[in-house]
């Protein structure tokens, strides 16, 4: 649904799409969840300022969730992000040197965490808070070592 189209150059394929992890949104949901139990079981509604934060942090979890998309194709890493102006930031994998992955270990059992590309002509290029950040990171590790061969050339 809120997936975004992107023009793939011939013998591309896609790897994996991650977004931003989407704690915000759980964490809204549980307060307002909370707040609504403790309305039932108290019987007042000093809760409804607990609801209203819930929802602030449920919406700009999703604002924040379907605003940014990650890909990883076996060519390239593209960064899409926008609603009605789309713009798309993207780094060749044969420019990339290595990428590493920072977690700690809340970030471990969520499986999120900051993965750095260091690379050969582009800056260093950081994505924090990633969904399923092993897998994008694994992913784009595996794309650097196709053909270790021109290395030591």
């Amino acid at each position: 649904m809120f997936t975004k189209n992107i023009e793939l150059e011939p013998g591309e394929e896609i790897l994996i799409r991650s977004r931003h992890h989407n704690g915000y949104m759980m964490a809204g949901l549980a307060m307002i969840l909370y707040g609504i139990a403790m309305m039932f079981i108290t019987g007042f509604n000093p809760d409804l300022l607990l609801i209203g934060i819930g929802v602030l942090l449920l919406l700009f979890g999703f604002i924040k969730w379907s605003y940014l998309e990650y890909v990883v194709t076996n060519r390239r890493f593209i960064r899409v992000s926008g609603y009605f102006y789309i713009q798309i930031e993207q780094y060749l994998l044969e420019k990339v040197g290595h990428v590493t992955l920072w977690q700690n270990s809340l970030d471990r059992f969520w499986d999120r965490g900051v993965i750095t590309l260091h690379g050969i002509g582009i800056r260093t290029k950081k994505i924090r808070g990633l969904k399923n950040a092993t897998s994008f990171k694994n992913a784009i590790h595996s794309q650097l070592s196709v053909e270790p061969d021109h290395y030591f050339d």
